[in-house]
């Protein structure tokens, strides 16, 4: 892998390792739903988590976002 360097990943296996495992791999925060424009590699996510202000208020805009998301479609 380019991004964090594992070596020996099967073909078959390394499009799972970038978009599930590799830790260099650019992801959202899981709030991204919720609008935390957060973006960074997979291994800084927990560090944001513990400061994110979307996260916390999910329960909270839980039903907004579906609300929305129905009008959408």
């Amino acid at each position: 892998c380019q991004l964090c360097g594992q070596t020996k990943i099967s073909r078959k296996d390394f499009q799972e390792h970038v978009q599930l495992q590799c830790p260099k791999a650019e992801i959202m925060c899981h709030a991204a739903d919720l609008k935390c424009p957060w973006r960074g590699s997979r291994d800084q996510l927990d560090t944001h988590l513990a400061s994110c202000r979307f996260q916390p208020i999910r329960d909270l805009l839980e039903p907004y976002v579906t609300m929305e998301k129905q009008r959408d479609e």
